[in-house]
């Protein structure tokens, strides 16, 4: 078995091992939490006290087993792509899941396009300028870093959707819909990722190549766009990765 393939199969044990782990987890909290299973599912709903549904709920979920048989049901039924019922909303819960799948993917992929364009353009204009240009993005993306995002929601819904009218509050109503969610995820993301990306670029800007471009009459926006930002992208990539 050569490296890669023995790397490989490691990972993938790994994998499977924090997957069973966090699978056991959340079967075990559900019976560890105060109370009982029966209760925690009727939550403050006016039937509590009701033997017959109490029964019958617990013959639904297979309560009345031996917890070690409910527990091997419960693997055997995610090994085959059973999530379970939602008792509140009485559907599947693959099928709940699947249908926010698209949204959710249009929401994260428009927020991260977002992101990888605020950070690109703020370290590419500040890096390497005087320092009170910097100081100032700087500060200002730590303002951004620092802001709650449902805080910064609210403000974005409050001027542009309840007072200038230009975005829907809710709902999916095409691309008008994505703008105010998206910029809300991205601005402290996208800070934090140009502070990491101008930072490579500060050191990228003092390497020898950098002095070399220099002297070939290269200008300063090309020297970071086309060689400094090859360098600083390296760290950069793996926060975007976590990203």
């Amino acid at each position: 078995m050569t490296r890669v393939a023995r790397a490989v199969l490691h990972r993938l044990g790994g994998a499977v091992l924090v997957l069973w782990g966090a699978a056991t987890l959340g079967f075990l909290a559900l019976h560890l939490v105060p109370g009982d299973p029966v209760s925690t599912l009727l939550g403050g709903s006016v039937t509590t006290g009701s033997a017959a549904v109490r029964a019958e709920i617990t013959r639904e979920f297979g309560l009345d087993r031996p917890l070690f048989a409910q527990y091997l049901t419960y693997l055997g039924r995610l090994l085959g792509g059973d999530l379970g019922r939602s008792y509140q909303q009485q559907q599947p819960v693959s099928r709940i899941i699947g249908e926010q799948l698209g949204p959710t993917a249009a929401l994260a992929l428009t927020a991260f396009g977002l992101i990888l364009l605020f950070a690109l353009v703020s370290a590419v204009t500040t890096a390497g300028r005087r320092r009170a240009v910097r100081g100032a993005a700087s500060g200002a993306e730590l303002l951004a870093i620092s802001t709650p995002p449902f805080w910064l929601g609210v403000l974005l819904l409050t001027l542009f959707s309840f007072h200038l009218r230009l975005f829907p509050v809710a709902g999916a109503q095409g691309w008008e819909s994505l703008v105010l969610p998206a910029v809300t995820l991205a601005v402290p993301f996208g800070s934090l990722l140009s502070q990491v990306l101008r930072e490579g670029l500060e050191s990228a800007l003092h390497e020898p190549f950098a002095l070399t471009a220099r002297s070939r009459g290269i200008g300063p926006l090309a020297l970071r766009g086309r060689h400094a930002l090859r360098h600083a992208l390296v760290p950069a990539v793996t926060l975007g990765g976590w990203l």
